[in-house]
């Protein structure tokens, strides 16, 4: 019964990507039909198991063809490009943990993931849903590494900015979130060296002269950093110092790491329950004096954070 099914698949993903094939290679095709097979296409590689038999291979051989083809991969319609994005996502799955093809063209298509993930801001309902696919496949197969083994500095560089940015609306599920945390996280932990734009870019979402406190951007941006405490502890310190910023404006985690940088062993380091006492009484009375354009929530929210606190602080005695 299972070999029927595998049959089947393997016949319809060949005449699906035979016919995608023959659109792509077509400047008169219309972007309805496009979309159709693509989604096709899209909803077969699903079906297809992680790593399969060689058998499959002839069958995916068609489809990855015409995927990477110009026509389809450098299409006008953003629509297209999304739907291709989407049919990548599944190739990269199947093929992992290897590339599914050359080091250039990997690039290429993780610049067009990127792409489409821009439409979780979207309020397009194939968009939104076709990025969705696209960050759960990038999570399940880790996809970061294979972006660290390829040196795709700039582009991780975009993707930490777009979940930063994109995550701020409250519209996305726990799910999303969560996704884009585990994403965030390996590739910190899995990085030979941290590029010090992506250390900025953290920090500024855990800026209170930049970002609103405890939005959904600075949460995550401060778990990630929470995370990775054990590969950025010295990274962190040396570059706010080297920038001369101070560490007073950021949250917890990074003002404990540069209060408890030394390479003084004999230096008494003060406390996490401490130090997040003394930071919720900052925390407390930072209010509208402040430059910033967004302190104006701070001060009630601060009140109530420092509440909490103070039992965090009680329950460490």
């Amino acid at each position: 019964m299972a070999s029927s099914r595998v049959k089947k698949l393997k016949r319809d993903l060949y005449d699906a990507g035979t016919k995608l094939l023959a659109l792509a290679s077509s400047a008169t095709t219309p972007v309805p039909e496009l979309l159709n097979v693509l989604d096709q296409v899209d909803g077969l590689l699903s079906k297809v198991e992680q790593r399969p038999f060689g058998s499959m291979e002839p069958a995916l051989y068609v489809s990855m063809k015409a995927l990477i083809s110009d026509q389809l991969m450098k299409h006008s319609d953003i629509d297209v490009k999304v739907s291709v994005a989407s049919c990548m996502s599944e190739i990269t799955r199947i093929s992992a943990p290897n590339a599914p093809y050359h080091d250039a063209q990997m690039k290429e298509i993780f610049q067009l993931k990127l792409m489409a993930l821009g439409k979780l801001s979207s309020e397009d309902p194939r968009g939104y849903s076709k990025a969705l696919h696209i960050l759960d496949n990038m999570t399940r197969v880790r996809a970061c590494l294979l972006m660290l083994d390829l040196e795709c500095d700039d582009l991780i560089a975009d993707m930490f900015k777009l979940f930063l940015s994109t995550i701020r609306n409250d519209n996305h599920s726990s799910v999303v979130f969560e996704q884009m945390e585990s994403i965030m996280t390996r590739t910190i932990k899995e990085s030979d060296e941290i590029p010090e734009e992506l250390l900025d870019i953290l920090l500024t979402s855990v800026n209170m002269r930049e970002e609103r406190f405890w939005s959904r951007t600075w949460m995550l941006a401060e778990i990630v950093l929470r995370n990775c405490t054990s590969e950025l502890q010295h990274l962190i310190p040396k570059f706010v110092r080297s920038r001369e910023l101070n560490y007073d404006d950021y949250c917890t985690t990074v003002a404990t790491m540069c209060l408890n940088f030394t390479e003084d062993e004999n230096v008494v380091r003060v406390s996490p329950s401490t130090f997040t006492f003394l930071y919720g009484i900052k925390l407390c009375f930072f209010t509208q004096n402040s430059s910033s354009k967004n302190v104006d929530t701070y001060n009630f929210r601060g009140l109530r954070i420092f509440v909490l606190v103070i039992f965090f602080f009680a329950e460490t005695m």
